[in-house]
């Protein structure tokens, strides 16, 4: 089994163009990682389904609460599968659904040109985290231009459901997680 955890790593943010395809392998890199930050209605739907204690406030901002080093507590680990039980019920964060890609209506870490995106909803800048293992290097594929395609719609709220951008191994878990309950702080499949 795989466990993929970066110690405080200075971000490194790659225009889009510099990478040939996305696909996510379900590592659990991005839940083990960084710090989730929730917009007003998920963190209300994370309140009323698990309670306050799944959420942080700081500086006017909401997120999943977490430990230091430790995982989102909605990650299951399933073999070398990690998947996210908030995705199995409607509720998978939109910072969640499009890591690694960080979106902008401006350039954010310069390379202009290279980060540009011409989309049906309008222009932005797209920056990829290259710390995602699930990023292959090199001329960007068409499969790549549609996977921020719907990046772009589910960070505008155009678009709820993901085809590209998760993993589809993790589209597979449905089975998985069959059943939820609660034992202490941690979701477990029954």
């Amino acid at each position: 089994m795989r466990h993929y955890i970066i110690k405080r790593v200075v971000p490194i943010f790659l225009p889009w163009r510099k990478i040939r395809d996305f696909n996510c392998l379900a590592c659990g890199v991005c839940c083990y990682n960084f710090k989730v930050p929730l917009k007003p209605h998920e963190a209300v739907m994370i309140v009323r389904n698990f309670g306050r204690k799944y959420i942080t406030s700081s500086w006017g901002k909401q997120y999943i609460t977490k430990g230091d080093g430790e995982p989102c507590p909605f990650l299951l680990r399933k073999g070398d599968l990690s998947l996210c039980t908030l995705q199995s019920l409607g509720m998978k964060p939109t910072a969640c659904k499009v890591w690694p890609f960080y979106i902008f209506k401006r350039p954010a870490y310069g390379k202009e040109e290279e980060a540009y995106f011409s989309h049906k909803f309008g222009s932005f800048y797209v920056y990829v985290d290259q710390r995602c293992p699930g990023l292959i290097m090199g001329k960007p594929s068409l499969r790549l231009r549609e996977t921020i395609s719907e990046a772009i719609e589910i960070w505008l709220g155009t678009r709820r459901e993901q085809d590209l951008t998760c993993s589809s191994r993790a589209a597979l878990s449905t089975g998985v997680i069959q059943s939820l309950h609660w034992a202490g702080n941690s979701i477990l499949t029954v």
